[in-house]
């Protein structure tokens, strides 16, 4: 899955809370609903958490890039492989993610 991807997945989990937000408002008694929304508020927050963590290894790699290509520095063969192994861990985070937040298993998440 692709960034946007993940940035949709976001947008709608988050309009589901709203939408159980304003319900809870009418019928605070309802268990169920209470109980989906506290479920669907701890999707999100993790969700986000993944979305924010893959900002700042973003940052992190292009500000290292940024100084390596203006001192004209090219990364060694142990560096070039800790990159990949990184991104694969981006990627693999991003897939347990969206896979959390598709089948509704938040243990998935456990897995990061």
């Amino acid at each position: 899955m692709t960034e946007q991807e993940l940035l949709n997945r976001i947008s709608e989990i988050q309009f589901v809370c709203i939408e159980l937000n304003l319900y809870i408002d009418t019928h605070p008694d309802d268990e169920a609903a209470l109980s989906d929304y506290y479920h669907y508020g701890e999707m999100l927050n993790s969700l986000i958490s993944e979305y924010e963590r893959i900002g700042d290894y973003t940052i992190n790699i292009y500000e290292t890039a940024d100084v390596l290509y203006e001192k004209e520095i090219g990364f060694s063969e142990q560096a070039t492989h800790e990159l990949e192994v990184t991104c694969d861990a981006i990627q693999e985070i991003i897939r347990l993610a969206i896979e959390a937040t598709q089948t509704n298993d938040m243990s998935v998440l456990t897995e990061i």
